[in-house]
This record gives structure tokens, C-alpha cells and sequence, in this order.
């Protein structure tokens, strides 16, 4: 090991976005989907997206425990949290073994604070129809009416 100096090497790294942290997540689960968000844009930039334009990884679970250093079984828990927060969604290709895996982010700025009614007339002004459900589901956490991304 080495001290960083101003003109050392700068390795390749995975981000892991902000609103993450208001997620009650596994560390498994937040590193597995950094690793699942960076690979989204290399599938973007490779035009890998559905009929609908939604862009789409591919990662079997047996890689995803090869590069977390874990058991297979610790990868299903860690994608079973990250669907029950709406942060992805598994979906089965016909005839293989690996899903297509949609990865999900908040429609809303991370840093953003709203209250409960101006994200309800958001809702409202979207024509796409992609937030049915209690916005509770949609944007993470409510703390005293106001929803913290």
C-alpha cells in the first residue's frame, strides 16, 4: 500500500447513490445494487432495453456471489430486499437460466424534502401512470408529513 499523492493512479470504483441511505438495506444489498446501477449504463450505452425503452441488465446470481465474495443464497436475500423496496425488478427470459433485472430509481431529486401533499400533485401531473400505489411505496421514508428522499 501506498499514500495517494496528486498525481497517483485512480482506480475504477462502483457509486453508491444517496438515496440508498434511506433504505433500511443489507450492506450486501447496497453493494449489490451499486454494482447492478453502474452495470445499467453500460447496458444503456449497448442499447440493451425492452419493447417499453427500460433498460435491462443481465446478472446471474452465481456471478453476483463470485464478485461479492458470498454465498449464492446471501445474493437471493440481498435481491429479495432490494424488490421489496421497489429498487429492482427480476423478470425471466424464456429458456435461461438469468432474469433481466430492471434496475429502479427514485423519479425525485435525492436531495429533495417535499411534503406529502405537493407529492401528490406531482403524482397527479404524471401522465405516465408509473406511481399508483401510497406514495409511502414510491419515494423511501415519511417523518413528520414530510417525505426524505
Amino acid at each position: 500500500m501506498d499514500y495517494i499523492l496528486h498525481d497517483s493512479f485512480k482506480h475504477s470504483f462502483y457509486m453508491t447513490p444517496k438515496f440508498l441511505y434511506n433504505f433500511d438495506l443489507s450492506p450486501f444489498a447496497t453493494h449489490l445494487y451499486s454494482i447492478m446501477y453502474s452495470r445499467t449504463f453500460i447496458s444503456q450505452d449497448n442499447g440493451w432495453k425492452d419493447e417499453q425503452g427500460r433498460v435491462y441488465i443481465i446478472m446471474p446470481v452465481d456471478e453476483a456471489a463470485s464478485m461479492l465474495r458470498c454465498t449464492e443464497r446471501t445474493v437471493h436475500r440481498a435481491f429479495l430486499e432490494l424488490e421489496k423496496f421497489d429498487l429492482i425488478e427480476r423478470r425471466r427470459i424464456p429458456n435461461n437460466p438469468a432474469n433481466r433485472i430492471y434496475v429502479k430509481q427514485p423519479w425525485i431529486a435525492v436531495d429533495t424534502v417535499a411534503t406529502k401533499d405537493e407529492l401528490e400533485m406531482l403524482l397527479v401531473q404524471s401522465n405516465e401512470g408509473r406511481f399508483e400505489g401510497r406514495i409511502e411505496n414510491i419515494v423511501g421514508r415519511i417523518a413528520d408529513n414530510k417525505v426524505v428522499m
